[in-house]
């Protein structure tokens, strides 16, 4: 008797043990689970705001070695001649894209530039010399066409140029003489001899009137 109330006594003591020990594993599953949960992926400030990156690229300007970044700068060879004759086109080409906007003083930089690197760009000149007689600056608009004549005398529209700074200055015999021979050498034409606001002074002389009804004959 004594042994069935031992059995018992030791059952129940079974029961609440293993009671005990299932509390305790149910309150320990959910901190198990929160650990195993992996953490949302947070984007970063680099990412999120990458698609906002504003290329600069074609808003540098001339001068500030834009290439720097891709290019090595020793990979540039300044003093090769072939570099020098693009660079010199490529300053007179935004020369051009100036002018053609009334921006005169800009363009002169960019013809000064461009001269730098290819001093014997004839259009260069012409067309620095053309800027000069917008801001009717006529000395450096004359010495401009100066250092082209040392190269190229016989360049048309070098004269052309002369005649159109003499107009301008009031020295209409020079300018006649000067058109005549841009004329000899194959520019410019009658139609525009008679709209070149440039040359409007001159039109104005008798001299001219004679020789322009006789060059319409």
């Amino acid at each position: 008797m004594q042994a069935m109330n031992k059995s018992k006594k030791l059952r129940v003591a079974l029961l609440i043990i293993c009671g005990g020990v299932l509390i305790v594993a149910d309150q320990l599953r959910p901190t198990q689970e929160e650990k195993s949960t992996p953490a949302p992926v947070q984007q970063s400030k680099n990412q999120a705001e990458g698609s906002n990156h504003k290329e600069e690229g074609s808003h540098q300007q001339e001068g500030s070695g834009g290439d720097h970044e891709e290019h090595d700068p020793k990979e540039i060879d300044h003093s090769d001649p072939e570099n020098q004759r693009r660079m010199g086109i490529f300053h007179y080409n935004e020369g051009n894209k100036l002018l053609a906007q009334g921006k005169a003083e800009q363009a002169i930089v960019k013809y000064k530039r461009a001269l730098r690197h290819h001093p014997k760009l004839a259009s260069a000149h012409i067309n620095l010399s053309s800027a000069y007689l917008k801001l009717k600056n006529f000395e450096s608009a004359e010495n401009t066409l100066k250092a082209l004549e040392t190269q190229e005398p016989d360049n048309p529209h070098l004269q052309y140029n002369y005649a159109c700074l003499y107009a301008l200055s009031g020295k209409m015999e020079v300018s006649l003489s000067a058109l005549k021979q841009s004329m000899r050498l194959g520019l410019p034409n009658v139609e525009t001899i008679s709209s070149d606001p440039d040359l409007a002074p001159l039109r104005e002389t008798e001299q001219f009137k004679v020789w322009f009804k006789n060059l319409q004959k």
